[in-house]
């Protein structure tokens, strides 16, 4: 419904599943964010309002710049690939030992990649000459050829150091494998490993913002459906015990279900992580 498949894949072909559920992803975060403006209106005014957030709005908020380009160019924004057609040249290419992304937003850098497949007179070729020559299709497709032949004959970490010395972006596609042996990553606490009292050791990826004051953390993985229910009715709501069987009878309430991640694990105590 957002528009999003239809931006991913490959020209010609069934457009692509984004890897990772990004709707709950980004509608929480649009959530949180209307959230903390209402919460700055009722401390102004005193009063409440209520917070209607969509997924698939949410998704459509950020398709960059695929409305701009229906709105000055008059076509719908097509598929395609791994090739950019806002930067060029830009795109993931396929190395000898696995794949890299690299780019060149300006004259410079084209320059200097140039320079590093050994190839310095494309960027003095009429075609390639500037950003808005290097951007019309023909040449765009072109220059993705060039670099796609060119980096299948390096690895990863030739592209990588050629990028360094020569002043372009580049950068090998890490994976989850990556991130979880990385000691900066983890360092920085974007990869997180803790103590979780039902799970034991886990490792998760860590939180987003770094507050200097109020940083944040991580206690528990993802808590069982229904863990505090009886926290909640006892001294929040101030429910007598009866009244909470009642609720548990009428399945007003309920704990968790019989599926990973809903449930506590199967050799659980039934008191780690209880505190109430």
């Amino acid at each position: 419904m957002s528009g999003f498949s239809a931006t991913t894949g490959f020209p010609g072909r069934t457009p692509l599943k984004i890897g990772i559920w990004i709707g709950d992803y980004t509608g929480a975060l649009f959530a949180a964010l209307g959230i903390l403006a209402a919460l700055y209106y009722r401390k102004r005014t005193g009063k409440g309002q209520l917070i209607d957030v969509s997924q698939g709005e949410s998704l459509i908020r950020v398709l960059d710049w695929t409305w701009l380009y229906q709105t000055l160019i008059g076509k719908d924004r097509n598929l395609y690939g791994n090739r950019d057609v806002s930067i060029s040249p830009s795109g993931i290419f396929r190395c000898k030992d696995g794949f890299v992304a690299i780019a060149a937003l300006d004259d410079e850098q084209f320059q200097g990649l140039c320079q590093a497949m050994g190839k310095a007179e494309l960027a003095q070729s009429d075609r390639f000459e500037t950003v808005s020559s290097r951007l019309e299709e023909d040449h765009n497709v072109e220059l993705h050829g060039i670099l796609s032949k060119w980096a299948s004959a390096k690895t990863t970490a030739e592209i990588e150091d050629l990028a360094d010395i020569h002043r372009f972006p580049a950068q090998r596609i890490c994976n989850a494998e990556d991130h979880y042996g990385d000691e900066h990553l983890r360092n920085r606490g974007a990869v997180w490993e803790y103590e979780d009292p039902l799970y034991g050791t886990l490792v998760e990826y860590g939180p987003g913002p770094k507050l200097s004051e109020s940083p944040g953390r991580h206690r528990w993985f993802t808590k069982p459906v229904g863990f505090h229910n009886e926290h909640v009715c006892r001294n929040v709501l101030n429910l007598r015990q009866e009244d909470i069987q009642q609720l548990k009878e009428e399945e007003v309430i309920g704990a968790w279900m019989d599926r990973i991640g809903a449930k506590p694990p199967d050799d659980w105590n039934g008191e780690d992580g209880v505190f109430f």
